[in-house]
């Protein structure tokens, strides 16, 4: 997983007291404190395609369609496809971010403007001003880019053993 604005941002805003104190609970208010950030000029690259622009609050790439607290963001992830999916949020008030949670809540498949889905292979995320970033979970410095690539990541698993 990795992502560039809001969740970035709420993860930015949540602080370990009230983790500890409300738990997962602690991230809702995190990211509502955040809602009313500006939103930020971004330029998506999926694969060999044309280069996407956008004005969006939040994108978010991953693998799995589940994330934290039992939310689908991601609907047809398959951890193990060789794709990444991009989920790219675009609400413009209290009203856009109310029907965006709807939909994502309830997993609506209907057409929404506010809420993209995409797939691809290589990604790579650039925006006009530097913005909260995360890779899985973790914040990293504020920058102007995120990029996920394929094996960039080696993962090692033992070998069964004869018995």
């Amino acid at each position: 997983m990795a992502g560039i604005g809001l969740d970035a941002a709420m993860l930015e805003s949540t602080t370990e007291t009230s983790k500890s104190r409300f738990g997962a609970l602690a991230y809702v208010f995190g990211a509502l404190s955040r809602l009313r950030d500006r939103p930020f000029r971004v330029t998506l690259r999926l694969d060999d395609g044309p280069p996407l622009r956008r004005r969006v609050r939040m994108v978010l790439v991953g693998n799995v369609g589940r994330v934290q607290g039992g939310l689908h963001l991601f609907p047809a992830a398959e951890p193990d496809d060789g794709r990444l999916d991009v989920l790219v949020l675009s609400p413009y008030g209290l009203r856009d971010w109310l029907g965006v949670a709807v939909r994502l809540f309830t997993r609506s498949r209907r057409e929404d403007r506010r809420i993209e889905r995409f797939t691809a292979r290589t990604i790579r995320v650039d925006t006009a001003r530097p913005m909260p970033r995360q890779y899985d979970g973790d914040l990293i410095k504020p920058g102007t880019r995120i990029a996920v690539t394929p094996k960039a990541l080696l993962i090692r698993v033992p070998a069964e053993t004869a018995q």
